[in-house]
């Protein structure tokens, strides 16, 4: 199957050159297919999110994937068909679904969303969202549920403090509980592992914190 992934996803690159935009819902993926495919989607130009992404949404637009839900009433309870002003982005398939159901159940709309995927390396990161965030007249607040585990929070406050980002962002870090072992434990994604200080939850919080990101506890 993981290989399946690097030679399909390559070979529709090569036969459809019209080609913007690609999910990939698989898990697993080895990290150099990943790597792989990264490089190929830059020199063709093409957005790939994921792997284990469960899609993207631009309400009104397009639904690729099972993201805000796949029954009609759950289509019709995040306001599919009702576009807004806020993007939400998260490794988290389950916790894209989720905050997009709070943000409608508390009045706001989705301008985009989707999940960045699980793997230790994304082909769309953290920071490429930020980036389109940024750049989308729609979008006026990002939200993001990060989590313990590698760097991308610091590449957004790098963002932050050279005036890339501008638009004000709520950002939640999981994970603070890693703390209260003698050894970060490994949890449902494959990134999801502190294997130093500066990758825990509440070093991330506290960094994203003082950047002048909204950081709830």
């Amino acid at each position: 199957l993981s290989f399946t992934v690097l030679k399909t996803v390559k070979e529709s690159l090569d036969y459809f050159p019209n080609l913007e935009v690609i999910t990939i819902f698989a898990e697993g993926v080895p990290e150099r297919h990943a790597l792989k495919l990264g490089l190929y989607a830059k020199k063709k130009k093409v957005v790939i999110i994921g792997p284990a992404s469960i899609g993207l949404l631009v309400p009104a637009s397009v639904k690729l994937g099972a993201i805000a839900g796949v029954e009609p009433m759950q289509l019709e309870r995040a306001k599919v068909y009702d576009p807004g002003k806020v993007a939400v982005f998260s490794a988290s398939g389950g916790m894209t679904n989720e905050i997009i159901n709070a943000v409608v159940q508390h009045g706001g709309r989705i301008s985009f969303s989707f999940s960045i995927g699980g793997d230790r390396f994304p082909v769309f990161t953290p920071k490429e969202a930020f980036l389109s965030a940024e750049s989308d007249k729609n979008t006026e607040l990002i939200i993001y549920y990060g989590e313990l585990g590698g760097y991308d929070e610091y590449d957004l406050i790098e963002l932050k403090n050279s005036g890339k980002l501008t638009k004000p962002v709520i950002v939640y870090i999981a994970g603070t509980v890693a703390d209260m072992f003698d050894e970060s434990p490994q949890f449902g994604h494959a990134k999801a592992k502190a294997e130093f200080k500066k990758e825990s939850a509440l070093e991330k919080r506290k960094a994203l914190k003082k950047a002048g990101f909204i950081v709830p506890d």
